[in-house]
């Protein structure tokens, strides 16, 4: 385990300079003062290592966010979450892990209280209920990258509030409307 953190943490290091396509494992070794052969037996590519970080950020993260319901406090709580690791979230996102975070959002948003949309009367298909809830998704991830990359000045509460608006906001248009199935 300590060998596991030692990789990690020096491919971190690395990252803040470099990008991951241009990290090699003899610099990760070199750096961590480790053989190849520690580094494989542990991880096959830097890409691994960068993967392994981005699990554990989000296992951990999701874990925290299962305490809550309401989409306000879930972003709340993602970003309180992403301000104690900024350094890590903003290294994966340099990296082209965004699209990973998203992926895992949606997937750990279907089992969240995250949207609530009226579908009593069938109005939305299940492709395009789909499809609103990746637009929500997409769009919240957005906006925290945005607050991520801009120094993180709002509070975490004021992003929870502007997600929590937008995302209500939309559900009200779709509940409102009678012609869902038509676009």
């Amino acid at each position: 385990m300590k060998t596991k953190k030692k990789i990690k943490e020096t491919l971190l290091i690395i990252l803040q300079t470099k990008m991951i396509n241009d990290v090699s494992i003899s610099e990760i070794c070199n750096k961590a003062k480790i053989n190849r052969n520690t580094f494989y037996a542990h991880f096959a590519t830097p890409e691994a290592v960068l993967e392994e970080i981005a699990n554990e950020l989000l296992s951990e993260e999701y874990t925290i966010l299962d305490n809550y319901t309401r989409t306000k406090d879930i972003v709340v709580a993602a970003c309180k979450y992403i301000n104690v690791h900024a350094r890590e979230y903003l290294i994966l996102l340099l990296n082209n892990v965004e699209n990973y975070f998203i992926k895992n959002a949606i997937i750990y948003s279907k089992s969240a209280a995250f949207y609530t949309i009226d579908n009593r009367d069938k109005r939305v298909s299940p492709k395009r209920f789909k499809m609103i809830h990746t637009y929500i998704i997409n769009g919240a991830v957005s906006i925290i990258k945005e607050w991520l990359y801009s120094g993180m000045k709002e509070s975490p509460e004021e992003i929870g509030e502007m997600v929590d608006y937008i995302t209500t906001s939309l559900i009200r248009g779709i509940n409102q409307s009678q012609q869902i199935d038509s676009f």
